[in-house]
């Protein structure tokens, strides 16, 4: 007697190893047929069936199929469980072995049971469920070979049979026939017969499809308490074969399940993703809902989003789901993916575009899609005629460019523009392109010189750029064409040269903006009374305006940048007119414009700190970026001198003539000119600031030095005077011996005021507590730092040297009435007194440069 077991033992699972996934899945289930996700029938007993009779099989009272049919039913399960008596040791070997052989091979090998299966479904259909029996099923299902495997075109079948089962209401026979239906599933293709079973009427027909299409009342059959997350390939298969499965019993209870582990058990994360990435199924299937076929897992995908928005938090964890599921792996035995990343891109816009609180993690869920980790590949495949989706690259640019502008943080439109970067490689990749701009034709709400910028790197050139009026109103007609104006309430000058340095700052590049931008600038609006002080105060506005939205690069690029604009804006054939009225090459002080215009941005904001706060700031408070526009100052600087000095090596300036050779003198005047102006607006900035900072004194030594070059000495004539005129140095030199005896009293006070501390000490604690500075000792080296600098006023010694020819002078002067009240006496005062009175106010006169 062989004994026939028709109760599944559920803890003897043995599962086999899975065969790769090469066209049709071959896959080898485990031994029994059934699962947890099945309930037997527990008072069943073994039907016991001798081999030499098989009519002892127990055939019910009531009859389930009429004589003839059972009598084939009974047959064939005798003939079946003669070759599994006789074939048992050579079963339980391919129990254990990965099944290779394709459906057509499997068929050939098993043509006595493929038959049978053909009878069998076709009795089991056209039977009524109450003429079923569970007994005869379940000893039909333990005799399916393990290596069966049901062609695809016989898919139709099982669907058949499943929809069969969901009507019957005997749970024994519900249960067993479902577990028939497992044993056959596990070893097909399982994406391929999900997919046709959602395909067939039964559910293609309900308004959700699948969605609610239940066996198990609303529950999944899914298991993962026994895994890890670094289990090996063959645990992962033999859990994606359940979930597969329980796809079939309800696909959105499984989905849900799937989603929500991934979300909220971390740890396992990674493995519910290789689960999920295998189930193409998920992505290939649409159904409408919000006007639009979307794959199954969108729907299922959003609920799980709207209890992250709802609770307040994993929201980014769920959205991870959303990306990591489209990402194809580069090699391997599974390289799939659940759906196209078009999707993922898609979804992902929808909920940017509702601009709520949650904005920035959906740009920086974008970033993620676009860079999925390592091992991993993203291909979008953009669809520029057939999509309406955010997958149509204008569709996207058209609606994802506004997100690029000064409202941002550096860190979002750093985001924002990386997004811009992988999306223009992304097109190159799939050789897409933007067929149509007519998009771009209609009002964009956009930050013009951040769309602008966004289109050059883009380098779209077919696309009119959208420029302000200010800008719009100067260019040529030919040139004008290609631009669209954005409506100013009013234009002007200045809005026009702020919002081309923002440009540049913004493309950190001067290639994608023409000269036509400000080479007719000055002459449409007039010139101004001052180039310089406009000039800087538009670079600063530029600077100011975006310094807290984007990364803003000052070099040397920047710098050029100013010269050609000062080179281009500025009109040569008025300057021509002030060359031989001044008698001045302002062909070179045209050149050196620029450098004049960054010392003067460096300056206006240190003497705008020193007046609104009545201090003096230290160098290092300023902007760090015009701490480094001041380096790049500097060494321009240097450069220009030296490259001055290789120009006229070995020519003097006119004043200093003997045998060797001289510069011109419009030359000359020129270069002290720009030396000047360059120097006046270095000694501001030092004079503007407190501490000492040795940059600056370099720089203020190395304009001494060339001022001494170029700058107008008279040496020869300075000796001539001194003997001439001996009452006038004497003076001054005793004004300034008085000068630093008086500062070196003044220090040896203070040094016993505060007990004796050093003076570099002293100052350091004067420049962390600039209050007790103030309070303690403002007067005399406040009145020390500002007259120290300064001349003796000029009624002072006005008329010494003319005292020195004789009295004739002075009586003439007497006799005319001029003031003078009699003879004329040098004024005898003390130290006290001429301290008091010297240095007032001005700067030195022509003689300051002398000295």
């Amino acid at each position: 007697m062989v004994t026939i077991v028709a109760e599944e033992d559920k803890t003897s699972e043995d599962p086999s190893p899975v065969a790769e996934e090469q066209g049709m899945q071959n896959i080898v289930a485990e031994n029994s047929t059934a699962q947890g996700d099945t309930v037997t029938t527990a008072e069943k007993e073994p039907v016991e069936t001798s081999s030499e009779n098989v009519a002892a099989v127990k055939v019910p009272t009531e009859p389930i199929v009429p004589n003839e049919t059972q009598t084939q039913y009974v047959a064939a399960a005798a003939v079946e469980t003669q070759r599994i008596v006789s074939n048992e040791t050579t079963q339980n070997r391919q129990a254990s072995t990965p099944v290779t052989s394709t459906s057509s091979s499997s068929v050939a090998a098993n043509p006595s049971f493929y038959q049978t299966f053909d009878e069998f479904f076709k009795n089991f259909l056209d039977s009524e469920p109450s003429q079923l029996d569970d007994r005869e099923i379940r000893v039909f299902t333990n005799n399916i070979p393990h290596t069966f495997i049901v062609p695809v075109d016989q898919y139709d079948i099982l669907y058949k049979a499943l929809f069969k089962i969901k009507e019957i209401q005997d749970k024994a026979i519900f249960n067993d026939s479902l577990s028939l239906i497992k044993k056959i599933f596990l070893n097909s293709d399982f994406n391929k017969f999900i997919l046709g079973f959602w395909n067939c009427d039964e559910i293609r027909n309900r308004e959700l499809g699948p969605i609610g299409f239940s066996f198990t009342d609303g529950k999944h059959k899914c298991d993962f308490s026994d895994v890890r997350p670094f289990d090996d390939i063959s645990s992962k298969n033999v859990k994606v074969l359940e979930c597969a499965w329980s796809m079939i019993l309800d696909a959105e209870a499984t989905l849900e399940y799937l989603i929500n582990e991934f979300v909220e058990n971390k740890p396992m994360s990674v493995y519910y993703a290789i689960v999920l990435r295998r189930f193409s199924c998920c992505g290939d299937y649409k159904i409408k809902f919000d006007g639009k076929e979307l794959p199954i897992f969108i729907y299922v995908f959003r609920k799980a989003h709207d209890r992250a928005v709802a609770s307040g938090h994993l929201l980014m964890t769920t959205l991870s789901c959303l990306n990591t599921v489209t990402w194809r792996p580069r090699n391997g035995s599974h390289c799939s993916a659940l759906m196209k990343p078009n999707y993922a891109l898609c979804e992902t816009m929808n909920y940017l575009l509702q601009d709520d609180e949650n904005h920035s993690k959906y740009l920086q869920n974008l970033e993620r899609l676009f860079n999925p980790i390592d091992k991993f590949r993203c291909t979008i495949e953009w669809n520029s005629t057939d999509s309406a989706d955010f997958d149509n690259p204008t569709m996207f640019l058209y609606h994802f460019i506004k997100y690029f502008n000064r409202k941002n943080s550096v860190a979002m439109n750093d985001t924002v523009f990386y997004i811009i970067e992988c999306f223009k490689k992304s097109l190159h990749e799939c050789g897409g392109r933007i067929s149509s701009f007519d998009l771009f034709e209609e009002h964009l709400e956009i930050d013009w010189p951040f769309a602008y910028c966004i289109l050059e790197f883009l380098e779209f050139r077919t696309i009119k750029r959208y420029i302000p009026e200010s800008i719009y109103k100067s260019l040529p007609e030919n040139v004008a064409e290609k631009y669209t104006s954005l409506n100013e309430e009013e234009p002007t000058r200045e809005k026009a040269l702020t919002g081309i340095f923002e440009l540049f700052l913004l493309c950190r590049t001067s290639r994608g903006i023409p000269d036509a931008f400000y080479k007719s600038l000055l002459s449409t609006y007039g010139g101004p009374k001052s180039v310089i002080d406009i000039f800087a105060k538009c670079i600063l506005e530029a600077i100011n305006n975006l310094k807290n939205s984007t990364k803003i690069q000052i070099d040397m690029k920047f710098v050029d940048f100013v010269a050609r604009i000062c080179e281009y804006s500025l009109d040569s054939k008025l300057l021509e007119q002030f060359s031989g009225l001044f008698e001045m090459d302002t062909d070179f002080i045209h050149q050196n414009l620029h450098l004049i215009i960054i010392g003067r941005v460096i300056r206006i904001p240190l003497e705008e700190i020193y007046y609104r706060e009545r201090r003096k700031p230290i160098f290092t408070e300023i902007d760090p970026l015009l701490q480094d526009l001041f380096k790049l100052f500097s060494n321009k600087v240097y450069k220009k001198f030296g490259e001055l000095r290789i120009i006229h090596k070995n020519v003097w300036p006119p004043w200093r003539k003997g045998l060797a050779a001289t510069m011109e003198d419009p030359v000359s005047l020129a270069i002290n000119h720009v030396l000047n102006a360059i120097e006046k607006e270095a000694y501001c900035i030092f004079d503007c600031t407190s501490g000492r900072n040795d940059e600056i004194i370099e720089m203020l030594f190395h304009l001494f030095k060339e001022r001494r070059h170029y700058g107008y000495r008279f040496l020869r004539l300075e000796e001539i005077f001194r003997k001439t005129y001996p009452a006038y140095f004497e003076r001054f030199e005793e004004i300034e011996n008085d000068r630093k005896q008086q500062q070196q009293n003044y220090e040896n006070n203070r040094r016993e005021r505060d007990g004796g501390y050093p003076r570099a000490r002293q100052l350091q604690s004067d420049v962390q507590s600039p209050q007790r500075y103030d309070q303690q000792s403002r007067q005399p080296p406040e009145r020390y730092d500002q007259q120290s600098r300064q001349p003796p006023p000029p009624e002072r010694y006005s008329n010494n040297s003319r005292e020195q020819v004789g009295g004739s002078y002075r009586h003439g002067r007497e006799q005319n009435g001029s003031g003078y009240g009699g003879s004329y006496e040098p004024r005898q005062s003390s130290n006290s007194q001429r301290n008091d009175r010297r240095f007032e106010g001005g700067t030195r006169n022509g003689s300051q440069n002398n000295y």
